[in-house]
């Protein structure tokens, strides 16, 4: 009983420190419905679309020709980290025979509200998992959260707010979930969190910098190629 009562008050001690998760919904496994085509991330509850076409990739679509059934979908196979659901996003791309500055654009963003706005001088941490997709022809070091008192209506606009950046690893080597873990001080009482490459926290200079080829991966002719991320058990707590 006294063991019992211990690992209690260690797990009690655990929540308090780190607090509860201001997003409702990180793992994506409440849904309204099954994602029908791409660029359903609104079916994920909490979330919504912040530019184009994010995806929500799911096992309950069945085994259709819409692409999004996990863990076959249309950019790659990847084992849900847990539960049946994750989310999906490019990055950016670059069409064949373009410049690199002529590719300098974002391609999709997601966001969701906070359970409660941020105070002000606190610090907090955001943790994500994530994993390149098969056929991603690039890779990036850097995933961009933007917290802001407003929606963020498309990463390519001018962020209005906090940027976070969460560095990935440089060099991918083998398909699979890695963890990302950013701590921060919060600058306002933001309310919302958003979630993509933002422009402007990458100059044409340091976005070249970022991109890499994924060797992996030939290069595809005739196509555009893409560097597209999963998203899964995302996670922001203050840290007392």
């Amino acid at each position: 009983m006294f063991l019992r009562l211990v690992l209690f008050g260690l797990l009690l001690h655990t929540h308090e420190a780190l607090g509860q998760s201001l997003i409702s919904n990180g793992s994506f496994e409440r849904v309204h419905d099954c994602p029908r085509s791409v660029g359903d991330i609104e079916y994920a509850q909490g979330w919504r679309n912040g530019g184009l076409t994010p995806d929500l990739l799911s096992t309950c679509t069945g085994t259709g020709d819409n692409g999004l059934h996990v863990p076959h979908t249309y950019v790659g196979t990847q084992t849900p980290l847990d539960g049946g659901c994750y989310a999906g996003l490019v990055l950016f791309s670059q069409e064949e025979n373009s410049s690199l500055k002529e590719a300098f654009h974002i391609e999709e963003s997601i966001w969701t509200g906070l359970a409660t706005p941020l105070v002000p001088g606190h610090m907090y941490r955001l943790t994500l998992w994530v994993a390149l997709a098969d056929s991603s022809q690039f890779f990036t070091p850097y995933l961009t959260a933007v917290l802001g008192a407003t929606p963020f209506d498309k990463l390519a606009a001018p962020s209005q707010g906090q940027g976070v950046l969460l560095p990935l690893r440089t060099a991918v080597t083998s398909a699979g979930w890695q963890q990302v873990v950013a701590t921060f001080q919060a600058s306002a009482a933001w309310q919302y969190l958003s979630l993509g490459l933002s422009r402007s926290l990458f100059d044409l200079r340091k976005y070249k910098q970022a991109v890499e080829h994924n060797r992996r991966r030939p290069r595809r002719v005739g196509s555009e190629q893409d560097c597209y991320y999963f998203l899964d058990n995302i996670t922001l707590v203050k840290v007392n």
